[in-house]
């Protein structure tokens, strides 16, 4: 994969994500930090993969709070490691809840937020994407390797959505903050 390319196209986007909680979250934080030294991993599962938007921020904001009123809490559970294969991207598999994460992608993705996304919407855990490892195979069997010895549980529940904005390389900021069957609370202003 191009890094050059993907930063470039990624700069001055938008995205909805997920942040998976404690311990899971840590110990995925951890395990990405070990495949790409240096990064500053918050594990999260995108609901809108990044996205220059159809409209304002301002338009974006009231299409989340309008289609986040309805939305309630769901669990997710993360099965597997893998690899992208076009773009060597080293990811957890999404099991229980991926159907829902896919409707969701379908029902969010509209009006200042629609994008013609370049693949398909496949949910997942990013674990390594910025790596210029020579094996990603290598990598990718330590990172199931340290899977398979996570002691803990693998599923976590959903209870808020964060709309954040890419303003640097490998720098996002959060815009807002959706508690599911709730209203929006701003992080900052727009």
């Amino acid at each position: 994969m191009d890094l050059a390319h993907y930063r470039a196209r990624v700069f001055n986007t938008y995205a909805l994500v997920t942040y998976i909680p404690e311990p899971l979250g840590r110990f995925l934080d951890e395990l990405s930090c070990s495949l790409v030294p240096g990064c500053r991993s918050h594990s999260h599962v995108t609901l809108l993969p990044p996205r220059h938007l159809n409209g304002s921020v301002e338009e974006a904001l009231e299409v989340l709070a309008a289609q986040t009123r309805t939305i309630a809490p769901f669990e997710l559970q993360i099965t597997d490691i893998e690899i992208f294969n076009v773009t060597s991207v080293i990811y957890a598999n999404i099991g229980l809840g991926r159907e829902r994460l896919l409707e969701l992608h379908k029902q969010l993705n509209v009006g200042a937020l629609h994008y013609e996304e370049r693949f398909d919407f496949h949910p997942h855990v990013t674990l390594a994407i910025d790596t210029e490892h020579e094996d990603i195979g290598e990598l990718a069997d330590e990172a199931r390797r340290r899977w398979r010895d996570y002691p803990r549980s693998r599923r976590f529940l959903v209870e808020t959505f964060n709309f954040v904005h890419n303003v640097a390389v490998k720098d996002w900021e959060e815009i807002a903050v959706y508690d599911l069957v709730g209203n929006a609370h701003s992080r900052q202003e727009c």
